[in-house]
């Protein structure tokens, strides 16, 4: 009698696991541990799938501590942890906004340089708006901070569509795994039949991510057109060493991405020498004074983060694995499938994911929704790089949202007296660029 509704269950999984989440004030690793452990108890008890099929999850686990993702994760964390901990960020800042001087462009668009080169390291968008709000030279008036809100929100967004983040490293690897599936359920398409790789989604998101930015640049030219002849803060650090530093560091961070882009390095690579080069500034610079003291803040803020990205990863794993012994999973992709009778059906799918990350970080996302919905995209629209260069798209739209979008919420922790409306018209024209972006890519792979 159950079998007849066991698809329900996993559609109940997900919405007990929004319930917890907002209401029980519980983290979204703890609530998926949670709905998951009760529901494979029900499929146990009700005789809807064996519990040999649960011994799996041992397995599955295992094979992500085997996995390049795996060893990834801490590394970038690493990096954008002593990345906010050093001046090299403040260095790098410098050489951008004198090279904005020199091209008489707005200082602003400095910051959007420099999340361009950050955030593909940093890899969180918490991070990178942390890192933009505290390293920039921003004026000390109120208006002035008020100004860049929607510069903040958006530049930090930027990791999750430039590679080699850590977002789009967790997204080839979701989206290698969707896509396998998708062959599995009969995906005949020419462009699928190759399974997709982590470098197939960089190379796919190099175009419409520099499209975004520079859409973003020519809307900083018009918003900051008075600020073209502006002069730095006096806070500014203006000195040769800074300039040699910050040089230094830009050109050692582009020739490790032309590395993973050429194929002559992996991204984990990238980040592992990355974190070594790092480490030997930190330890050898006169600029980081008490050494032992930042150095400890380092580890514990590396560690904590790492420790919360892994747990979610691997209850992300247990989650999935329950969902799909109740084959939801194949509901979903026939709901997906039958939206191909109307094309405003297509634009919902995307706009229920970008509800989604209302509620859900990147991470969340990539780990728990992503696969569910996925496959069924890639056999409805035939091409697993365009499914995937939408999602980002939307996830990044979501995330600058007001009020309750991801990137909003974090800009407004520096902003917090703006109003709702304020924030729209701040941030509307960068939303809006990456909707034309959107578009452009979903009617015109």
């Amino acid at each position: 009698m159950l079998n007849e509704y066991l698809p329900w269950f996993g559609i109940a999984m997900l919405v007990c696991v929004s319930i917890v989440n907002l209401m029980s004030g519980l983290a979204i690793w703890e609530a998926l541990i949670a709905v998951s452990t009760v529901f494979a108890g029900l499929g146990v008890g009700f005789d809807l799938f064996g519990v040999n099929l649960l011994a799996l999850l041992s397995h599955r686990l295992l094979g992500l501590l085997e996995s390049d993702l795996f060893q990834a994760i801490p590394l970038y964390v690493f990096m954008g942890t002593i990345l906010k901990k050093t001046d090299i960020a403040k260095d790098m800042l410098y050489v951008m906004q004198t090279l904005c001087e020199k091209l008489r462009m707005p200082k602003e668009n400095a910051l959007l340089f420099f999340s361009l080169l950050v955030a593909p390291m940093n890899g969180s968008v918490a991070s990178t708006a942390h890192l933009l709000n505290f390293k920039n030279d921003h004026p000390t008036h109120e208006d002035g901070i008020k100004s860049r809100f929607g510069l903040i929100a958006s530049a930090s967004t930027i990791g999750m569509i430039i590679p080699p983040s850590l977002v789009l490293l967790m997204m080839g690897d979701a989206m290698m795994r969707a896509h396998t599936e998708a062959m599995n359920l009969g995906l005949s398409n020419p462009a699928g039949t190759t399974i997709l790789n982590t470098k197939d989604i960089f190379l796919a998101s190099l175009f419409p991510g520099f499209l975004v930015f520079f859409a973003w640049v020519l809307i900083n030219g018009v918003l900051y057109r008075r600020n073209r002849h502006s002069h730095r803060n006096a806070n500014a650090t203006d000195s040769p060493h800074s300039w040699h530093r910050g040089a230094i560091a830009i050109a050692v961070i582009v020739s490790l991405f032309i590395g993973v882009f050429q194929g002559f390095i992996l991204a984990v690579e990238a980040a592992a020498t990355g974190c070594l080069l790092l480490c030997l500034y930190f330890f050898f610079s006169n600029s980081v004074q008490s050494k032992s003291s930042v150095w400890h803040e380092v580890v514990k803020e590396a560690f904590a983060l790492s420790g919360s990205l892994l747990t979610i990863l691997f209850a992300a794993t247990a989650f999935s694995m329950v969902f799909r012994l109740f084959e939801t999973d194949r509901l979903i992709h026939q709901w997906i499938l039958s939206s191909s009778q109307s094309l405003l059906h297509l634009p919902l799918i995307f706009l229920s994911v970008g509800l989604c990350a209302l509620m859900m970080d990147a991470f969340e996302l990539i780990l728990v929704i992503i696969p569910i919905v996925s496959p069924g995209l890639i056999l409805l629209m035939g091409d697993a790089k365009q499914v995937a260069i939408l999602l980002l798209l939307t996830l990044q739209i979501s995330f600058l949202l007001p009020p309750f979008g991801y990137a909003i919420l974090m800009a407004r922790n520096f902003s917090p007296s703006l109003t709702v409306k304020q924030q729209i018209k701040l941030v509307l024209p960068y939303i809006v660029a990456i909707l034309a972006i959107f578009i452009l890519f979903l009617w015109l792979p």
